[in-house]
């Protein structure tokens, strides 16, 4: 490329036809440094003076970094020289589509404006995002869409959403007291006991389970009532009255709850000695009335339900036995939980042999029942002086026979009120 020392030089040379600019780089480089230097704010250079590409990398390469635009070309043209320069449109009157185009395409988020029309024009571009999305989603169709490949099919109904999926599953503790006042308290980790409880009431019993379950309650008639556990109240307080909720039979009381997935199995028993294993969901029902679950003979009443888990291989049953004297003695058997059958409801069979003519006398009846593993203990609860106390399964293999047999009789001092309770792991033996 031929130098020239001067314009003139230039001019004579090539005699051009067309007008010819020259630019002295080193004195744009003077001019950015000046201003940097000595202009306290932001440099702008307004593009409008001179768009010329020459001019405009000089300046960037001279560290001018900011721009004052007045058209879309001018963005354009800055967005093409340097990307990450930060530009601010300035002219007071500007179209819709240009102020749209510069904020959304360009990212200039800096606009002038001397008048409330022009603001709204501003404002009211945003408006215009989900039209412009749409149309440039029409275009990618048009230029790179192809035919479907999957069917679409249709249903004749569609399923609605239950309202137990929308809950949140969480872990809740259902608490059922004598009086038959419920509630529920967030986690597993909480003591029913410890719960404050209404004058003389007291704990009748809980169960474990989630937010978005089922709770079944089983009155002494063998009546199963259904509730949503999230609907229960929190035992931050005392909890409702379930007859609040249902509708029940006079006379009655209220012995158990059980909550779990609707293929969970549950132990369900009476004072007579009959029970059977059942799916939860054969107990669970809309009706407020509940539904007859387990059919009850005259004068026996529901044992609170065991929630059994796929560990457990052990029915332990307890009873209590008055001979013609009014000597009292308790009696146990364990046997093989395979040995009980599975039933949708109804009466079941023998646990533990009690006569008929003896419960009619109410000379024997079944105190209550346990879930055993083979790793678990068993505690047994005692009112009386022996306090209870905590035994290995292989401490109790002379408990141990088949099912509907007598069982044999508990150590001197079992002969009060008595409760089983499995134990996971190992627990300081209660005083005897």
């Amino acid at each position: 490329m031929a130098k020239f020392q001067c314009v003139n030089e230039l001019v004579k040379a090539l005699q051009p036809i067309d007008p010819v600019y020259c630019f002295r780089k080193h004195s744009l480089k003077t001019a950015s440094n000046w201003f940097k230097q000595n202009f306290p704010g932001e440099v702008l250079y307004a593009v409008k003076c001179n768009p010329t590409e020459t001019i405009i990398k000089t300046l960037i390469k001279n560290g001018i970094n900011s721009f004052d635009a007045a058209s879309i070309d001018e963005i354009k043209l800055i967005k093409k020289l340097s990307p990450d320069s930060k530009i601010f449109f300035m002219h007071t009157v500007k179209k819709e589509r240009s102020i749209f185009e510069a904020y959304f395409l360009h990212n200039v988020k800096a606009f002038a404006f001397d008048s409330k029309e022009e603001l709204e024009k501003i404002i009211k571009s945003k408006a215009r995002l989900k039209t412009y999305i749409k149309n440039e989603l029409k275009d990618i169709k048009e230029k790179f869409g192809d035919e479907r490949n999957s069917p679409i099919e249709s249903f004749a109904s569609a399923k609605a959403f239950s309202e137990e999926e929308m809950v949140t599953s969480e872990p809740v503790t259902v608490v059922l007291s004598k009086a038959g006042w419920i509630r529920s308290a967030k986690g597993h980790e909480i003591d029913p006991s410890s719960l404050t409880f209404r004058g003389d009431d007291k704990l009748q019993h809980s169960a474990k389970g989630r937010n978005n379950q089922t709770a079944v309650f089983f009155d002494s008639g063998g009546k199963a009532f259904s509730l949503s556990a999230h609907s229960l109240p929190s035992a931050r307080g005392m909890g409702e009255p379930l007859t609040g909720r249902i509708v029940s039979e006079s006379g009655v009381t209220f012995e158990g709850v059980a909550i779990g997935a609707e293929e969970s199995q549950i132990l369900i028993s009476n004072s007579a000695g009959f029970g059977f294993i059942s799916n939860l969901s054969n107990a669970i029902s809309n009706q407020k009335k509940g539904k007859q679950f387990m059919k009850t003979p005259d004068g026996s009443s529901v044992i609170s339900p065991i929630a059994i888990n796929e560990n457990h291989k052990f029915v332990a049953a307890t009873f209590s036995s008055q001979d013609n004297k009014g000597k009292v003695s308790n009696k146990m058997l364990i046997f093989p939980i395979e040995e009980l059958p599975v039933l949708p409801r109804g009466k079941g069979n023998k646990l533990i042999s009690i006569s008929t003519k003896s419960f009619k006398e109410k000379a024997e009846y079944m105190m209550d029942v346990c879930c055993l593993a083979e790793d678990s203990k068993l505690h047994i609860h005692h009112e009386g002086k022996t306090g209870g106390k905590t035994w290995n399964l292989n401490e109790l293999d002379e408990y141990i026979s088949s099912r509907a047999k007598r069982g044999r009789v508990l150590p001197a001092g079992y002969n009060g009120n008595i409760k089983l309770e499995e134990v996971q792991k190992s627990s300081d033996t209660a005083p005897e």
